[in-house]
């Protein structure tokens, strides 16, 4: 008997830590996501704030050049999932792509804006944030060498997410929608784009989740395959 009950309480003990561990997990994770600026020093952090202020409204970026089999290789460096393209692809994606600079406290992208384009960091830094009511920013990032923004508005025609502002002067690829969802059809990027969305989309407005449901389920399915061109 008294083994029986040992056992009932160690298996309530079980399931106690069953139900718990993912609550509190989740509580953490969300915790995470939705503090602004948690896991950054203050200084950068305040750095950020200050210049997602600044910016100006309009976004600063001039007409750039013509992208480079170069541009790709300094790129394919820092995201090597390029290298899986074809001689065929990357040519296909240098001769639509361009090259931006922005200077420092140029503003990118606006949150609320539309685009058909996304954009890879060859070279400085960009801060990224959504403006709150009370004049402030939540989900803060830093945009460095490799990493990409605009991919959301880009694939799925949404509005930009998220105002994105120069750090320091800073050298840009962009690439037009188009020519993104043709990257889609392989699965290595496939996987790093949806990957990225799923993340950022994670950290916008809670209300502005059901808005992207529809997309995972519809659109982004056919963003996993070459769309046939016009």
């Amino acid at each position: 008997m008294r083994r029986l009950i040992i056992w009932i309480r160690v298996a309530g003990v079980l399931v106690f830590l069953l139900t718990a561990a993912p609550l509190l997990l989740l509580a953490a994770a969300a915790w995470v996501l939705f503090m602004p600026g948690l896991g950054q020093p203050a200084a950068e952090w305040r750095r950020a704030m200050s210049l997602l202020r600044a910016a100006p409204a309009t976004p600063g970026l001039g007409a750039g050049r013509a992208a480079t089999l170069a541009d790709l290789d300094a790129l394919a460096v820092l995201l090597p999932s390029l290298s899986a393209l074809s001689a065929k692809d990357r040519e296909a994606l240098v001769a639509q792509a361009r090259v931006s600079q922005a200077p420092s406290g140029a503003t990118i992208l606006r949150h609320g804006d539309t685009g058909d384009a996304a954009y890879f960091v060859l070279a400085g830094r960009a801060v990224a944030g959504i403006a709150t009511e009370d004049g402030s920013y939540r989900s803060l990032s830093t945009l460095n060498r490799g990493d990409f923004f605009g991919e959301i508005a880009a694939l799925t025609g949404a509005p930009r997410t998220a105002n994105v502002v120069a750090d320091e002067p800073t050298t840009l690829l962009q690439v037009p929608a188009r020519t993104l969802r043709g990257l889609m059809s392989h699965p290595g990027l496939s996987q790093l784009f949806l990957s990225k969305m799923t993340e950022r989309l994670s950290r916008t407005h809670i209300s502005d989740l059901p808005r992207f449901a529809g997309v995972d389920q519809q659109s982004l399915r056919d963003l996993r395959t070459a769309q046939a061109e016009a």
